[in-house]
């Protein structure tokens, strides 16, 4: 290791200070790099770099701002808060429920009267929306990759709705792919950001890195996992939260399932061996 190294290490650590899974520190992001060959090295660090870390404070901000165009934008629509419902997803891996949570507290949802329900809770669903019979629904979400996990759920709630309800998806970060699949539900999306295919280093329509570089780098992250290198469905995203990785970003940088032959600097959760979630 260099003084080029050791640099690049504290820019990232600092980057990904408040990354709670695991710790990320000038030692364990130069414990990451030794794992690729030298001449690999360069461009790893180039990729690396264009990795970003979304704190629970910044996704909290732009939430609340957007929530708030949106609840502007219903008002002009004489839609009022009571007939307006929050639902968070209940899919397994999903931080809807602390997105939710989060927005009920700081921009006081109930006091304004608006409703909160679970999206696994079909028969609430159906209750409210039969009492209110016309108004509002507002899935919300931190991140959206392929669309399909939000697809999925919508259509196992969609029959439960009953009369006639404006939708929209209220997240902070969407990637481009997911736009069109949810468009084709009739949900509006609502986001903070769209993260283009263009800013994703590995992803195959992106020009960041040279063809011969990103070939490199691929043929690592498949070398790590032959399937679900690139993360899910090869989105290659470079998107990370506070609270936790999404299975979308590269293995590169997350590394394998337990940690056992490749050690990422930013596992998810899922990604960690059992015992260092009970530290």
């Amino acid at each position: 290791m260099n003084l080029a190294d050791f640099i690049f290490a504290a820019r990232i650590a600092y980057r990904f200070r408040r990354y709670r899974p695991q710790r990320v520190s000038i030692k364990s992001v130069l414990a990451w790099l030794s794992q690729y060959p030298l001449e690999e090295r360069q461009i790893i660090k180039q990729t690396a770099l264009h990795l970003k870390c979304v704190t629970d404070s910044v996704m909290l901000r732009d939430l609340l701002d957007r929530n708030s165009q949106l609840l502007r934008t219903l008002s002009e629509a004489k839609i009022p808060n009571k007939n307006i419902i929050y639902v968070s997803i209940s899919e397994a891996g999903s931080s809807s429920h602390v997105v939710l949570n989060m927005l009920r507290d700081q921009a006081r949802l109930e006091v304004m009267g608006c409703k909160l329900l679970d999206a696994g809770n079909a028969g609430k669903l159906h209750e409210t929306t039969a009492k209110l019979e016309s108004g509002a629904i507002i899935y919300v979400d931190d991140f959206s990759g392929s669309g399909t996990q939000f697809c999925s759920q919508r259509e196992m709630i969609g029959g439960y709705i009953v009369g006639n309800f404006s939708e929209y998806f209220l997240l902070h970060t969407i990637c481009e792919e997911a736009i069109p699949h949810i468009a084709k539900t009739g949900v509006v999306v609502w986001q903070s950001q769209i993260h283009e295919k263009h800013v994703r280093p590995l992803n195959e329509a992106s020009s960041l890195l040279k063809p011969t570089d990103r070939a490199t780098l691929v043929a690592r992250a498949t070398a790590i996992a032959k399937k679900g290198g690139l993360g899910y469905r090869s989105l290659a995203s470079m998107i990370v939260f506070e609270r936790n990785t999404p299975n979308t970003v590269p293995l590169v940088f997350r590394g394998d399932k337990g940690q056992r032959s490749f050690k990422g600097f930013i596992p998810r959760t899922t990604d960690l061996p059992p015992h260092s979630l009970l530290l």
